[in-house]
């Protein structure tokens, strides 16, 4: 952790207590927040993030007038960035909350923000060594229109971590309650099997990865078949290649599930395109203005 936030668009000390005890994000997980890469003093995929974000806070009934127009988050992102001197490479995670105190029925649907950075490779890295991977079973994710939303309320993945680290693994993959492979604990998964690739589609109840879209759209620009389904525990045994996508990691690939192992070439090669990406979206956005703070 950097030693600066961003709280409502002051810059204070990390370790300044921030909220009373009544905060609706610590009484209820009343918010929903986004995890970003920042590379080269600009976030890549900035639109992608805004377009979730701008539809969770609708879900949830949260407003606010600005948090959610690209030149503004830009700016209060890089106000962080620069005076942490984080700006070539950085995580940044923005949390939005609600406002105000009350019980369950909330006293405004006004929210404010938090944003917070660390520092992350400037480029997208595939893992130098592959995952290890089971199945977390004794929970499962129901299918409910709120799982479009990247809820601060994450129990269900916090004992699906609970469960790798207890079993010594490197990911876990989590169930939806019809027994389907839904995603895994931070990210979304990916399964080659022969020459396609296959999904959980996201009326199965996965998070609807800004990362994962993008890797869609790049397989199918590489006239790589793509299914968008229901998947079964049961691909982790017939698939030759197995990897995980979310915004921050880009492309991690598994190595073993049991006694099988796995292949990484299309997650190599993907890597590699992303990347191209990324510098392609950089130089685009040099063009965005800033605003003076």
């Amino acid at each position: 952790m950097t030693p600066y936030i961003n709280i409502n668009g002051e810059l204070i000390p990390a370790e300044r207590a921030l909220f009373r005890v009544t905060n609706r994000a610590f009484h209820y997980g009343d918010g929903l927040f986004e995890t970003m890469k920042l590379s080269q003093d600009r976030i890549p995929f900035l639109y992608e993030h805004i377009k979730r974000l701008r539809n969770g806070m609708k879900l949830l009934g949260l407003q606010h007038p600005h948090i959610h127009d690209p030149e503004f988050l830009q700016n209060e992102i890089l106000r962080l960035v620069r005076r942490v001197r984080l700006s070539e490479g950085a995580r940044i995670r923005l949390t939005v909350f609600r406002e105000g105190e009350g019980r369950y029925t909330p006293e405004t649907d006004q929210a404010g923000y938090c944003i917070e950075a660390e520092p992350a490779e400037t480029i997208f890295q595939l893992n130098d060594f592959g995952f290890n991977i089971d199945v977390f079973k004794k929970y499962t994710k129901s299918i409910h229109p709120l799982n479009a939303v990247k809820s601060i309320n994450s129990q269900l993945f916090i004992q699906a971590a609970r469960f790798k680290k207890q079993n010594n693994l490197n990911e876990a993959l989590i169930l939806n309650d019809k027994g389907n492979v839904v995603e895994s604990i931070s990210s979304n998964v990916f399964f080659v099997v022969k020459d396609k690739v296959i999904t959980p589609a996201i009326d199965q109840g996965c998070l609807p990865g800004v990362m994962r879209s993008l890797v869609i759209e790049m397989l199918r620009k590489g006239k790589i078949e793509v299914f968008e389904t229901a998947v079964k525990p049961q691909i982790l045994l017939e698939c030759r290649e197995v990897f995980f996508t979310n915004a921050v990691q880009g492309i991690q690939y598994a190595m073993a599930y049991e006694d099988k192992r796995y292949f990484h070439k299309l997650s190599e090669q993907l890597v590699n395109a992303l990347n191209t990406e990324v510098d392609l979206r950089v130089n685009l956005m040099k063009d965005l203005p800033e605003t003076d703070s």
